[in-house]
């Protein structure tokens, strides 16, 4: 629910605005750096899980799945999923989570050079794909994994944030 409203403001912004969807098609936002960044936030301080993915990645088409029925079970954790295609490939991002029927929230970072936004936003991503973090309040990186995820990695994520956090 909170990432329903974290939503509705970014694409109220003239600089993140929701692709119109095709019956069917699971809509993706784009986002600019700033959208990024006000995504990342995370200000009311709830778990949210952000998967960094592409559509050339062999492994992230393995893994969304795994979130979105992850998400599905959990509904009182955030979930994001954002592609780091380049900038204008919107309709492939929006054509592959259609693809995979994803009903969690698919966001496309538009940007001329996404791995770079990425990582002056989230200090603990080193540029490698398929990567899913868990983040607190203030954007803050309380788990990282690195590679293909399972449900059973995305457990141990939340498991170790939810230390941190004292929840």
């Amino acid at each position: 629910m909170r990432l329903v409203l974290l939503l509705a403001a970014l694409a109220a912004t003239p600089t993140c605005a929701p692709l119109p969807g095709e019956r069917g098609a699971t809509p993706v936002t784009v986002l600019d750096e700033p959208g990024f960044e006000r995504l990342l936030d995370n200000a009311d301080g709830g778990l949210l899980v952000v998967n960094l993915f592409a559509t050339w990645c062999s492994a992230c088409r393995g893994e969304l799945p795994v979130l979105d029925r992850y998400a599905q079970d959990a509904p009182e954790i955030d979930f994001a999923a954002v592609s780091l295609d380049e900038a204008g490939k919107t309709a492939e991002v929006r054509s592959y989570a259609s693809t995979l029927r994803l009903g969690l929230p698919v966001f496309h970072l538009s940007v001329p050079d996404p791995v770079s936004t990425v990582g002056r936003h989230l200090d603990a991503f080193h540029g490698g794909i398929p990567v899913t973090a868990v983040l607190g309040e203030g954007g803050r990186v309380l788990a990282m994994h690195a590679g293909r995820v399972g449900r059973t990695d995305l457990e141990d994520l939340l498991a170790r944030a939810r230390s941190k956090t004292g929840g």
